[in-house]
């Protein structure tokens, strides 16, 4: 973030790079935020670790919502694709997040 501050190319290049996490193939890591990284890391390989009957427990399951875990292929993102997505994954809205465990973690 203290490039995105800064002027010139180091604030085009960082620009760059925050473009492609957020619309292309990639991710994000945010650092110095307070948050338990490895507390968050153990929590996430435990959850995706465990058998799908029990994943699909917390089932993303209410266009509303928006929240809730989808099993491989159950994300189609590639509209040009008939085959789903070859990932999983748990997505989390606010509401979802101060009302499940994650809250009190």
């Amino acid at each position: 973030v203290s490039k995105l501050k800064s002027g010139g190319t180091a604030r085009a290049g960082e620009i760059e790079k925050l473009e492609q996490a957020l619309f292309g193939p990639g991710f994000m890591y945010f650092s110095n935020s307070g948050i338990d990284t490895e507390k968050l890391m153990e929590d996430m390989r435990r959850f995706f670790s465990l058998p799908l009957e029990q994943k699909m427990r917390s089932a993303w399951s209410d266009p509303a919502d928006n929240s809730g875990y989808v099993k491989v292929g159950g994300e189609g993102l590639d509209e040009d694709s008939a085959e789903g997505d070859p990932k999983e994954s748990y997505d989390m809205n606010k509401d979802h997040l101060s009302t499940s465990t994650w809250k009190n973690n």
